[in-house]
Parts: C-alpha cells; sequence; structure tokens
C-alpha cells in the first residue's frame, strides 16, 4: 500500500502519492506524470528511541541488530551488491526488497516497533531529489536470517508516534505534482502485528465549503499564461471583484491576485499557489474570506488579503 493541506511556496513545494489502494495511488509501472516529493526529516522528539527488548539468553537483542545502507560503488556501478543489510553479532544479512532506486535508500528510523525484543527498521526508497516520492518501507527484526521489507507505500512523510498504548507508523501521502487534479491527500496508521504492519487507521482532507471556486481544472485546455477570472463582490460594495489567476503549469497550481472594483490590487497569490481558492460566507472587517486548497484561511488584515498562520 502505499490532514490539513498546507499551503504551496514557490520555493519549495512537495508531493508524491502512494502506490497500492490510495486514492491518489499510480502504480511504478503506470505511465503517469512526475510527482513532487520532500523527502521526510524525522525531528528528535519525533523518533522512536530504542528499546531494550526482554532479557533472552538463546535470542539476540534488540540493540544487537543494526540496519546499514550499501550504496553502490564503482566496483559495483549497478548496485548489484547495493541494498539494505541487517548487521547482527558479526553477521550481514541481505533484506529482501524490490528497491526502486539503490542509490537513494536510508534507514529513516531504526528501533524495536512491536515490542518484541529486536530491533525494526522504517527504510526510506527512492527519494532522489525533490522531485522524486520516496517509497517507505518496513523490516521487522528477526532472530533468525530472513529479512524482508514490506513496502507501506509512498509519501510526503512518515512519523512514529504512540497510539493507543503502542507504536504506530503514520504516512501521509498526496497527489500533489504536474497534473489539474483536486488536491487529496491520504493519512494513513500502521500498527505492527505478528510481524507486519496493518492499516488501523485511514482520515482523507475534506475540502471547506465554499460558495464559489476557482480550480486549476479550470485551466484544462487554457494557453500558456492564459488568465481566468472569478467574479465576486469580496468588500460588499455591490461591485463584483475580480480573483483572477493564471496556471503555474509544473506543479498545477494557480497564482493568484484580487482586483477590486475600484481599482486596489491584493497579490499574494504569487507566493502561495493554490489548487483551489475559493470565496467563503464568513467575513473578517467586512471582507469575504477566502480559502486555499482544503481549508488553509486567507483573510482580509485591512491593507491586502493574507494567509492566516497555522494553529
Amino acid at each position: 500500500m502505499r490532514v490539513t493541506w498546507q499551503m504551496i511556496s514557490v520555493l519549495a513545494v512537495a508531493a508524491c502519492e502512494p502506490r497500492a489502494t490510495s486514492v491518489s495511488a499510480v502504480p511504478r509501472s503506470a505511465s503517469a506524470p512526475s510527482r513532487l516529493a520532500t523527502p521526510p526529516v524525522l525531528a528528535p522528539s519525533e523518533s522512536v528511541a530504542r528499546r531494550a527488548g526482554p532479557t533472552d539468553a538463546k535470542a539476540p537483542s534488540a540493540s544487537t541488530i543494526h540496519y546499514v545502507v550499501v550504496e553502490p560503488t564503482e566496483e559495483d556501478p549497478d548496485g548489484e551488491k547495493a541494498g539494505v543489510f541487517a548487521e547482527r553479532n558479526g553477521a550481514s544479512f541481505a533484506v529482501s526488497a524490490s528497491w526502486a532506486n539503490v542509490r537513494c535508500l536510508s534507514v529513516v528510523v531504526e528501533s524495536d516497533l512491536d515490542g518484541d525484543g529486536q530491533t525494526d527498521a522504517l527504510i526510506s526508497d527512492g527519494g532522489c531529489s525533490s522531485y522524486t516520492p520516496p517509497y517507505y518501507h518496513l523490516v521487522m527484526g528477526t532472530i533468525g536470517d530472513h529479512f524482508v521489507a514490506q513496502e507501506l507505500g509512498v509519501g510526503v512523510d512518515i512519523r512514529v508516534e504512540a497510539w493507543r498504548g503502542r507504536q504506530t507508523a503514520v504516512l501521509k501521502s498526496n497527489n500533489e505534482g504536474y497534473n489539474l487534479e483536486r488536491p487529496q491527500e491520504v493519512t494513513r496508521r500502521f500498527a505492527f502485528e505478528r510481524g507486519r504492519a496493518v492499516v488501523v487507521d485511514e482520515q482523507h482532507a475534506v475540502e471547506q465549503k465554499a460558495l464559489a471556486n476557482l480550480r486549476a481544472e479550470d485551466f484544462l485546455g487554457a494557453n500558456p499564461g492564459q488568465e481566468k477570472i472569478l467574479s465576486f463582490d469580496l468588500d460588499g460594495d455591490g461591485k463584483k471583484d475580480a480573483l483572477a489567476g493564471t496556471l503555474w503549469e509544473r506543479w498545477g497550481r494557480i497564482l493568484w491576485q484580487i482586483r477590486f472594483a475600484d481599482g486596489r490590487v491584493s497579490d499574494g497569490g504569487n507566493d502561495h499557489a493554490c489548487k483551489r481558492l475559493g470565496v467563503l460566507a464568513e467575513k473578517t472587517m467586512g471582507y469575504r474570506d477566502l480559502v486555499c486548497d482544503f481549508d488553509t484561511r486567507i483573510t482580509w488584515n485591512g491593507r491586502v488579503y493574507a494567509f492566516r498562520p497555522a494553529k
């Protein structure tokens, strides 16, 4: 297998999608547009600290298993000997997996995730650049010599956190990229049971309802640089104002500005492009609130429309 979407900066955007049953799934073999992804970085507070396993004179403890990435070399340019290896008590075992790209593997988390006393690992696979979404895999520790990677999906972020008394992995995926599709975002929570990860919770981001919308899909068939306008009275003066946008084709997002009927202009969309720009029923200082993507609020601050800081 492969929730509120944050606004995308022109200087840094990120996105990707899961491969299996996700609403944004794309099989590796399928012909699909490139997706944007930011390789996840777990902050120290998000990382799971290693925990010593139960004392067992016959079985290795969790601390004796360590996962290492072996990259292609000049002697092995095709990476036939590359991959992820589990090291235990001086022995090295290759992790069995169909890696997307052996040149872009990394161990994201190394911890006893299921509490059986053996060190497990979450592996990032294929996130070679911000344009390449990484796959994530789970490797469960074992006292045997057969280590197997289970693919969890593609995501823009993965973290490990306690949930209902046990450790879980939370994988966030979306369909960000070179497309005019409506934004989709899925957050899946995996628990660790009987040596495997199983989905125990799944949340889909939901759009906040708007009175009117300007969407990326409205630019289907438009010429490069062509402008689309959504007319709506934003300031309550009885005159239609213009929510004007052009398509940022690389990411399928709208660069926008507000042109009031009295000639005033409020920029803002060049720094924060949107898949959807909607007009809400609520008002701030007498001006209609706007919404970007799912529920990112844009409000009037007395001078211009500005994004409301995330809570």
